[in-house]
């Protein structure tokens, strides 16, 4: 399996397995027969005798036991479409898990850490999935591309059209493929998939490339506006790297809580939006950070102080090359984003603070210039 995809997908899982615990803390009050575009709850289920309009849902857990006249897009911790269920359009959604015991007339796209098609479920357009785990033991009319760990084709899968994928497959005996059976290692994960019903290819060693000119035109943007800031965040994450990780944890798990409790009023929904692109900003920089970091260190051991650009270019560098390692890269990749993560959180406190009390007390600090002249 293509190494880059492997990373990739562990990630890609890995962040959906945060939002999902994040939205499962939601109130467990179901809302049904609902006709709104956008719902938020900690429960959203569509009872067996309901019909409602296409939707997109974000809550803990979502169970289709009705039918859904349009497309249902959702994000949560576990969907389900029940034996009775009905999505008439397109289900598009990243989750924990899916599980499609019902019916689904239009296409399936998902990004989910397991995914299950039971022996009666259908599919009657394309399937497109990333996950952890796929079992396929159902119908699937149209074509199927699928990229995870494991795939299994149970003895009475059926899908119509081609199959590609990437990941270890098991086709039982009695599973039928209409198409070819291809094995594509660029299908990478799921990208946007979910979302858009689309999938991002990966490039190989392109990806990569990407990868580090993208953090190189963020960390240079970083170091030329704010280089003190830099600087403090780099001394920070090399004096305090255990700490600097505890806060970058707390940060990676509680910004999504946070975040969904504000998104639970309907007057939070904008701020929400706004922080889940401040978010994943975040997340970017704190990578960034953490790897210019680890190039500030090494460069310090040798020249005190170290050139911040070639500090940069060495850290970014460096953790593309790790990357590159199977399951040990990611998991470098991961400790910067922590140490990174939580040493900008705590300058970006730090400097907060600061301004509050710079602007609270200005006579204190007049005061104090005063009486330190004479001596």
């Amino acid at each position: 399996m293509n190494h880059h995809t492997s990373r990739s997908r562990i990630a890609v899982i890995l962040l959906v397995v945060l939002l999902s615990l994040g939205l499962g803390i939601g109130p467990a009050a179901a809302q049904t027969g609902s006709t709104d575009s956008t719902m938020m709850s900690g429960t959203v289920i569509v009872d067996a005798d309901e019909t409602v309009e296409g939707f997109t849902v974000m809550a803990g857990t979502i169970v289709v036991r009705g039918t859904v006249t349009g497309d249902l897009e959702g994000f949560g911790g576990d969907v389900v479409v029940a034996e009775s269920g009905v999505v008439q359009g397109d289900l598009s959604v990243a989750s924990g898990s899916l599980r499609i015991a019902g019916a689904v007339d239009g296409s399936v796209s998902a990004g989910t850490g397991s995914l299950v098609l039971t022996p009666t479920g259908r599919v009657g357009g394309d399937f497109s999935a990333g996950a952890g785990s796929v079992l396929i033991e159902g119908q699937i009319d149209g074509n199927a591309d699928v990229g995870a760990e494991t795939i299994t084709l149970g003895p009475t899968a059926v899908i119509g059209g081609e199959l590609r994928y990437d990941g270890a497959l098991t086709q039982q005996t009695g599973a039928t493929v209409g198409g070819s059976v291809v094995q594509d290692s660029e299908l990478g994960t799921f990208g946007p998939v979910g979302v858009s019903g689309y999938s991002w290819p990966t490039m190989g060693w392109l990806d990569a490339v990407y990868g580090l000119f993208a953090n190189l035109l963020l960390g240079a943007v970083l170091l030329f506006l704010v280089p003190s800031f830099s600087e403090g965040v780099a001394t920070r994450a090399t004096e305090s790297t255990g700490r600097s990780a505890l806060v970058g944890l707390l940060a990676l798990l509680g910004i999504p809580v946070v975040l969904v409790l504000i998104a639970v009023t309907i007057v939070g929904i904008p701020l929400a939006v706004l922080g889940v692109f401040a978010y994943l900003f975040l997340l970017w920089a704190g990578v960034v950070y953490g790897e210019y970091a680890v190039g500030h260190w090494l460069l310090a051991r040798r020249t005190d102080p170290p050139n911040r650009w070639y500090a940069l270019g060495l850290g970014l560098l460096l953790f593309t090359i790790l990357g590159a390692v199977p399951l040990i890269g990611g998991l470098f990749v991961l400790a910067a984003l922590l140490v990174g993560m939580g040493a900008l959180a705590s300058a970006l406190w730090g400097s907060a603070r600061r301004r509050r009390g710079s602007g609270a007390t200005p006579t204190t600090a007049t005061d104090d210039t005063d009486t330190a002249s004479p001596a």
